[in-house]
């Protein structure tokens, strides 16, 4: 199949008061500019981290159109011990002809 969106995740971390290093309960924020390359209108577009449960955006993206989500993550004890974000964000669309399409990015950010 031919690839239908792009996905890119842009991370925003918090500033941090007096330098410090980012610990857990800090919260990041995660913008996905999502683009529709196919020739198709993409519907109930859905966003998550691996192993959680696809909430539906309720938005749609016609052929050629860019739309961003942002969505918030807090920093958990095992980030700040290993200074890493272990990250897979998958993205899911459904064509006209109910074929839900799949887009996936997996990424780390270092913290420290």
């Amino acid at each position: 199949m031919t690839k239908m969106l792009n996905l890119i995740r842009i991370t925003t971390f918090t500033t941090m008061p007096n330098g410090r290093n980012l610990q857990s309960g800090d919260e990041l924020r995660y913008d996905f500019k999502i683009e529709n390359i196919s020739d198709s209108i993409i519907d109930n577009i859905c966003i998550n981290k691996e192993g959680e449960e696809c909430y539906t955006e309720g938005i749609s993206i016609s052929p050629g159109v860019c739309q961003t989500i942002s969505k918030t993550y807090f920093l958990t004890k095992e980030d700040e011990r290993t200074g890493i974000i272990r990250n897979t964000s998958i993205l899911s669309g459904q064509i006209s002809s109910g074929e839900i399409i799949t887009e996936t990015l997996t990424g780390l950010n270092e913290i420290k």
